[in-house]
């Protein structure tokens, strides 16, 4: 089996890039030249803005083999219209900045090699939060469990909110130069640990109607552990009587090195957008206050679905590796390294009220584990509310040096339709993993196809 290749889009797009610079055309009043200017756009402004986004990305993916590197030639375009609103943040810095977005449409096109793929946005995720977050934007739909693609689709490079963040802190003059909150160019470029930054903005000019501001430098990080060199620049304009951004452009170049959950790249992305205020906004006032401040655990829980109807939530710090039509692998990262893997598996089909017996589920266990089993330590059923079946099998052993916890779910539903879930983790990672194994394989549904909803507490 070969590995796959996800989201082809989402990949690049949670990321960013560059190729050349587009200055902005605002002519300067030579009488301002040596006057501050404040560019703010107020956080509690409550008017609805309108977007219209558009994204190009060229270049290779570059996957793991046996002989090296293999490039794939990879193209995609993405488009993005919606209204936003800005809402009140939940904290500093980043999370300060948090709006409510009303998609009309968002759709990615991808050609990655041979291979083409088209993402739309699930149509019950059209109203969604979007929060900031150092690492990049956080979205969460309050009716709606998000799944992966969904995120990946929508992280779009450029995001308007840190965009706003690159705004002068201060007063500043006609060709004076700041530094960026590190928050802001980590959240533009999709890197979540920087080792290296040297952005600049600067005020390229202004009149009293507007003032054009660029920005360029390059970064060096890391993204799943994955190490990134990133080069960036681009220019926004600030309309002074409206006190809002109202066009930005942005080109950036990655190099990426292969990494546990995604292939390396070397890619251009082009990403430009256009912002105005609208007077009949579709974002009403009784969902703006109908938004949580904190938002409850589950907004940022991510539904997947299996290729055999199986669906499943987890935290956002699962990856999908590789999928194939009877087995799903997904990989827990934090902090750049890995925890641990999932293996999702269709199981043979029991008669409707029956199951695989549990002693043969365990020989089973056995069999697949061969040398690397110590000891079987734990049997025993979830206990659920539910007529679904879900018997846990606790296993350990070790893979060469390296000491193992094996955790097997085999889930059954009443129809005698059964998956299984194979969480496998080192020792030294398993205060990482707590529970999260046992909150996975409880969270199974053998319901039928579409967006799973939240349920109400």
């Amino acid at each position: 089996m070969t590995r796959s290749v996800i989201n082809p889009l989402g990949w690049i797009v949670g990321l960013i890039l560059c190729t050349t610079f587009i200055p902005c055309a605002i002519a300067q009043d030579a009488k301002d030249s040596k006057i501050s200017v404040s560019l703010v756009e107020d956080n509690t402004d409550e008017r609805t803005f309108e977007v219209k986004a558009r994204v190009a990305i060229t270049g290779d993916f570059l996957t793991a083999a046996k002989d090296g590197a293999v490039k794939l030639k990879v193209e995609s375009t993405a488009a993005y219209d919606f209204h936003e609103r800005r809402i009140v943040g939940t904290g500093k810095g980043a999370e300060a900045y948090r709006t409510i977005r009303d998609y009309s449409g968002a759709e990615a096109n991808a050609v990655v090699d041979t291979r083409k793929t088209n993402t739309k946005l699930n149509g019950s995720l059209r109203r969604l939060v979007a929060q900031g977050q150092p690492s990049g934007i956080e979205f969460f739909s309050t009716t709606h469990h998000m799944s992966r693609q969904d995120v990946d689709l929508l992280s779009m490079p450029g995001d308007t909110l840190p965009v706003m963040g690159l705004l002068p802190p201060g007063n500043v003059e006609q060709g004076e130069s700041w530094d960026p909150p590190l928050w802001a160019v980590q959240s533009l470029t999709g890197v979540e640990a920087m080792l290296k930054n040297d952005l600049k903005c600067r005020l390229r000019s202004y009149t009293t109607a507007g003032a054009a501001i660029t920005f360029q430098g390059s970064v060096e990080g890391a993204v799943h552990g994955a190490t990134t060199e990133i080069a960036v620049n681009g220019s926004l304009t600030f309309d002074r009587r409206q006190n809002m951004i109202t066009h930005f452009n942005m080109s950036q170049k990655e190099k990426r090195s292969v990494g546990t959950v995604s292939p390396g790249m070397d890619i251009v992305a082009k990403v430009t957008w256009d912002r105005k205020p609208v007077k009949q906004g579709r974002i009403m006032d009784k969902f703006v206050t109908s938004v949580p401040l904190i938002p409850d655990t589950t907004s940022a829980l991510l539904s997947y679905r299996t290729p055999w109807g199986v669906t499943f939530q987890h935290d956002r710090n699962w990856h999908l590796f590789h999928q194939t039509p009877e087995l799903c692998i997904l990989r827990l990262v934090e902090s750049g390294g890995l925890v641990a893997q999932l293996n999702v598996s269709k199981v043979i089909d029991s008669a409707p009220g029956e199951f695989t017996p549990e002693e043969q589920f365990q020989d089973d266990i056995r069999e697949a584990l061969g040398e690397r089993l110590t000891k079987i330590e734990k049997a025993e059923l979830v206990k659920r509310k539910d007529a679904l079946r879900i018997y846990r099998v606790v296993a350990s052993g070790a893979v060469g040096e390296q000491k193992m916890k094996w955790f097997y779910y085999l889930s059954t539903a009443p129809s005698g339709k059964q998956t299984a879930f194979v969480f496998s983790v080192g020792a030294a990672q398993l205060e990482k993993l707590t529970n999260r194994d046992l909150g996975i394989a409880s969270s199974i549904s053998f319901g039928p196809s579409g967006q799973i909803a939240r349920s109400p507490k």
